[in-house]
């Protein structure tokens, strides 16, 4: 069996994940379009198989021109715990706070070229609103032309 990826949902205003699994490829793509995971915000992927595929796949996309890649760097200040046990005089182990400042780089893709949805407007999809007129072309295009008669407006 090839090695699966651990895969974690994040919301950003929980400590605790709110699933935590580790899934095959197909496993992966049948989870992200479910509603299995709408309460979360992030969908992480781990060391594996699956995450290997989705690095490869991004690269691929990005080195063709399909997909672009944004970076932002932060500071983040993370206290762990540090301890240490003395054996030789078999103290207690001794707990303390160890502060540090950690670099964190977030990497995020994102498509090139985004097709603007075509709009049709028909009488069914007005219908029920009263006095709306319906135009039946999304390419209306104003008039440039001016004609000095009419103050500068043309019909």
């Amino acid at each position: 069996m090839p090695l699966q990826s651990l895969v974690i949902v994040e919301n950003y205003f929980q400590d605790k994940p709110l699933l935590t699994k580790e899934f095959t490829t197909r496993e992966f793509w049948d989870f992200l379009f479910s509603d299995n995971w709408s309460d979360g915000y992030s969908v992480r992927v781990f060391v594996g198989q699956l995450q290997h595929l989705l690095s490869s796949c991004l690269v691929s996309m990005r080195q063709t021109g399909h997909v672009v890649q944004h970076s932002t760097v932060a500071y983040a200040k993370n206290l762990r715990q540090k301890y240490s046990v003395n054996e030789l005089t078999q103290e207690e182990t001794v707990y303390a706070g160890l502060e540090e400042t950690l670099l964190l780089e977030f990497v995020y893709y994102g498509m090139t070229h985004v097709k603007k949805p075509t709009i049709r407007i028909s009488s069914e999809s007005t219908a029920g609103y009263p006095e709306r007129s319906t135009t039946h072309s999304s390419s209306f295009q104003p008039s440039t032309d001016v004609d000095s008669s009419d103050n500068g407006i043309t019909n």
